[in-house]
């Protein structure tokens, strides 16, 4: 069936971060084969680009990413080299820090809302990120927003998370 509204990756650089917006709202931004195939080729621009110091994954609407658009999985899996796992290798061993920008779970827990965007800026900034992100890490381990949210998704109820700032 001929999608009159395919799916597309986004590039956009700014302030030495690069945005890659997963855009296929239509279909909660499930990844179509082209968009699978594009991943290799942005990341690698993206890398050889000095200007660039992190990377950041988001999705257009209210969902990040559905994963694989399963209208076109004949066509995700036919080959003989996985057109996906390309995408994660791509990902896996991208030199720039990677986040991926979840907004339908970072937009409830303000301690990730803080934690993302501090790491991003000091990434932005050329500035290392291990202290922070083991501080952030920590801070999530003690607080509880890992455990609310998982048993929030686990009994499909809306989270509380503790995390007050």
């Amino acid at each position: 069936m001929n999608n009159p509204n395919p799916g597309k990756l986004d590039l956009h650089i700014a302030e030495h971060i690069a945005w890659i917006t997963i855009d296929n709202p239509g279909k909660r931004n499930a990844m179509n084969a082209s968009m699978w195939r594009q991943v290799p080729d942005l990341l690698g621009k993206i890398a050889g680009d000095p200007a660039v110091r992190v990377v950041v994954l988001t999705g257009t609407g209210d969902a990040f990413c559905a994963g694989a658009d399963i209208s076109e999985l004949h066509e995700i899996e036919r080959r003989e080299e996985s057109i996906t796992a390309a995408a994660e290798q791509a990902l896996l061993t991208c030199p720039l820090p990677t986040i991926a920008l979840a907004t339908t779970i970072a937009g409830r827990s303000q301690l990730t809302v803080r934690a993302s965007k501090e790491l991003v800026d000091l990434a932005a900034r050329g500035e290392s990120l291990a202290e922070r992100a083991r501080h952030w890490q920590d801070r999530s381990a003690a607080s509880g927003e890992g455990a609310e949210g998982i048993g929030a998704f686990l009994q499909r109820r809306p989270p509380d998370f503790p995390y007050r700032g």
